[in-house]
C-alpha cells in the first residue's frame, strides 16, 4: 500500500489492490452467527424504514458517500474527508442526521 495509517507490516487490505484483509477473511470464513438472528435485526420495521430514509437522502445527495480511495488515505485525510461530508450533511438536512 503506498499511503495508509497502518504500520510498516501492514495486515490490512485494499480496495483498489484487490487484497482482502486476512482477519475478515477469517471472520468472514467462520460464520460464527445465526442467519436468523441477523435476519431479524435487519428486517425489523423500525429499523427497515428509517434505513430507507437514510438510503434516499444519499441518493439525493451522492456527495455523503465514501470513495473507494478512502482507503489509501492517510489517516489524517480521512478525519478531513469525514468532516467535509458531515458539514455537507448538517448543511443539506440537519434534522435528519442530527436529532437527540
Amino acid at each position: 500500500m503506498i499511503k495508509t495509517h497502518y504500520p510498516k507490516d501492514p495486515k490490512g487490505g485494499s480496495i483498489k489492490l484487490k487484497i482482502v484483509n486476512p482477519d475478515l477473511a477469517e471472520e468472514r470464513a467462520k460464520l460464527v452467527f445465526l442467519k436468523q438472528d441477523v435476519s431479524d435485526v435487519v428486517e425489523e420495521p423500525t429499523w427497515v424504514a428509517l434505513t430507507n430514509i437514510y438510503a434516499d437522502d444519499l441518493v439525493k445527495h451522492p456527495e455523503y458517500k465514501a470513495t473507494e480511495e478512502w482507503f489509501d488515505m492517510t489517516r489524517e485525510e480521512q478525519m478531513r474527508h469525514y468532516w467535509k461530508r458531515l458539514a455537507m450533511m448538517y448543511k443539506n438536512n440537519p434534522d435528519l442526521h442530527f436529532t437527540n
